[in-house]
């Protein structure tokens, strides 16, 4: 079977040659509707057209020029128009616009993660608060460091930034362009790895693995899976920064400092489906966890076949096709 992700037409690496799974460099169907760990937020389509036109205003815009700066490019004129083209104008793509989006696309990932890596948000943390009523360390049970924080940080503050845009489309005071397309699509990407809630079509644990170890593998490879799930916590007693993996399960550790003994239950603390998945997988399935996505799909295939055929995905992915003709 091969599988191939389009980008989205109403929207937050490749692999070796000889695995079956063709990722390209778009992104997750919007079928698995990816929506906040928050609970859902949608900003719709206007009813009309856009009243003024301030695309050059575009907030992704600099996001874009940053995230191939990162890769020593730099964003063509031409590319610069096609992006702010009106969203319409996605279905009828030249084969040489959509390699431009694609690069785009896949730049976008890499930035994102090295924002991760980096420790740097689209907003900052406290927006966060002002939109979900809960600052990111106490949603996370406490959790103000670590990889996984990181993560969290940035995926909500691109987020936000995302549904800020989505206000003035929504308010007829800008048009919702290709750009916007393009970032939304990451968006969703995204939230189908790591932040999902339950919808018509969910992930299974393995499903989910899958997917987080593809994007690791395509836009992060200097992020190991064990280290996206990084936490630090205070020791109880004595402060000390303790350094564990929300993946692993109920960890008892012990303290370095001043000997205390302590027990972390990651699935309570963080309260993620995510990480409620991975620690099934660690529990039940841990030798999937050394392996890279093409291994897990090449051993799991028939199972995940069936679950991509039952989900309904395969005829998702025939209407894609037809679009993109």
């Amino acid at each position: 079977m091969v599988l191939e992700f389009f980008l989205p037409v109403n929207s937050f690496q490749k692999i070796p040659k000889r695995c079956e799974m063709k990722i390209g460099l778009v992104v997750l169907a919007i079928l698995f509707l990816t929506s906040s760990a928050f609970g859902e937020e949608t900003v719709g389509p206007p009813d009309k057209e856009p009243r003024l036109d301030n695309a050059m205003s575009n907030p992704f815009l600099e996001n874009v020029k940053e995230a191939l700066a990162s890769e020593g490019e730099s964003l063509p004129q031409e590319d610069q128009e096609l992006l702010l083209q009106d969203s319409e104008s996605i279905k009828g793509l030249s084969d040489k616009e959509k390699e431009s989006i694609n690069i785009i696309t896949r730049a976008l990932f890499k930035n994102f993660f090295d924002n991760v890596k980096n420790g740097n948000y689209y907003y900052t943390p406290s927006k966060i608060k002002e939109y979900y009523n809960e600052a990111p360390e106490e949603r996370l049970g406490g959790i103000a460091e670590g990889i996984f924080y990181r993560l969290f940080v940035a995926y909500y503050t691109l987020k936000i930034k995302i549904l800020e845009r989505g206000k003035l489309i929504g308010d007829d005071i800008v048009k919702m362009v290709i750009l916007d397309e393009i970032v939304s699509g990451v968006e969703m990407d995204l939230a189908a790895a790591f932040f999902p809630t339950p919808g018509p079509a969910n992930l299974s644990p393995t499903m989910r693995l899958v997917f987080i170890k593809l994007q690791l593998e395509n836009y992060a490879p200097d992020i190991t899976f064990e280290e996206i799930f990084e936490v630090i916590i205070p020791c109880s007693k004595c402060k000390a920064k303790l350094k564990l993996y929300a993946h692993k399960g109920i960890t008892r550790g012990f303290c370095p400092n001043c000997k205390q003994r302590f027990i972390f239950n990651p699935i309570e603390t963080l309260q993620l489906k995510v990480v409620a998945d991975m620690c099934e997988i660690w529990k039940s399935r841990r030798e999937l966890i050394d392996k890279n996505a093409e291994a897990i799909w090449n051993r799991e295939r028939d199972t995940l076949e069936r679950e991509m055929g039952d989900s309904g995905f395969d005829q998702y992915m025939q209407s894609k096709r037809e679009i993109k003709k």
